[in-house]
């Protein structure tokens, strides 16, 4: 598990764009974007393991994640730019990814 969260976690660093750069003024503080994006990686962790295919959990993906953007009252696009914003600073991505893994691991999930 903790190898299938750091896959995810580096091919979220590996797969940024430098399109559509954020002003911090505009994101989530870390805490706030940690809590969320945990919860975003366990639900895509649940579905990558029911359904291996992308193409075959897409559309439940996303409704789930609507519901985790409403649980911490945020919208996708606010957690988009959060995310844009964070993996065009290395540094900070990689404290929140290292904060993720542990926090999982200590819920054991």
């Amino acid at each position: 598990m903790k190898k299938f969260f750091s896959f995810l976690i580096l091919l979220s660093i590996l797969s940024c764009e430098t399109d559509g750069y954020t002003s911090s003024e505009e994101v989530l503080t870390e805490e706030q974007f940690i809590a969320v994006y945990q919860d975003v990686l366990v639900l895509e962790n649940y579905y990558q393991t029911k359904y291996g295919l992308p193409s075959a959990y897409k559309k439940e993906l996303e409704k789930s994640c609507k519901e985790v953007f409403k649980k911490h009252h945020f919208t996708k696009e606010q957690f988009d730019k959060s995310f844009d914003f964070y993996a065009h600073n290395p540094e900070k991505m990689i404290k929140i990814n290292e904060q993720v893994i542990a926090d999982l691991n200590k819920k054991k999930i």
